[in-house]
C-alpha cells in the first residue's frame, strides 16, 4: 500500500508548532487576562486549529525508517483511537451528567493524542524487543 507521508523533518516541525500553541495558550491564560477576555471569541477557535494542524502534522511524517512494521504500527494506532472515542461517545450517551461537554475539538484531540500515545507505546515495546 501506497502511503503519501510528509517528509521526516516535518514530525519536528509539527513537535514545534504543538509545544508553541499551548505555551501560548497558558501565558496567555495566565498573565495577559484582560486581552483574552476581550478576544476570546477570535483567538481561541484560532488556536486550537492551529493545535489540531500540528498534531496532524506529526502523525502524517514519516519516521526515519518507514517499513511494513510501521505501518502495521499507524493502523493499529488508528483503530485503538477510534474505538476509544466511539466508546467515549457510547457512554457519554448514557451518562445523566457528563463529566465534560464533548465538543468536536475535544474529539479529534482526544483521537490525535490517543493515536499517538498508543503508537509511541507500541513502537518502542515492539523495538525493545527486537534487540
Amino acid at each position: 500500500m501506497v502511503q503519501k507521508l510528509l517528509p521526516h523533518r516535518f514530525k519536528l516541525i509539527g513537535l514545534m508548532v504543538v509545544i508553541v500553541i499551548i505555551a501560548g495558550m497558558v501565558i496567555t491564560k495566565l498573565t495577559v487576562p484582560d486581552f483574552v477576555n476581550r478576544n476570546r471569541d477570535s483567538l481561541k477557535p484560532i488556536l486550537k486549529s492551529i493545535l489540531v494542524a500540528g498534531l496532524l502534522i506529526i502523525i502524517l511524517s514519516k519516521e526515519k525508517i518507514e517499513d511494513e512494521f510501521i505501518n502495521h504500527c499507524r493502523l493499529k494506532s488508528f483503530t485503538f483511537a477510534f474505538i476509544c472515542s466511539a466508546f467515549a461517545g457510547i457512554l457519554s450517551v448514557f451518562d445523566s451528567e457528563p463529566l465534560f461537554d464533548s465538543s468536536g475539538f475535544q474529539v479529534i484531540c482526544t483521537q490525535l493524542l490517543g493515536y499517538l500515545f498508543y503508537f509511541s507505546i507500541i513502537k518502542s515495546n515492539l523495538l525493545n524487543r527486537a534487540k
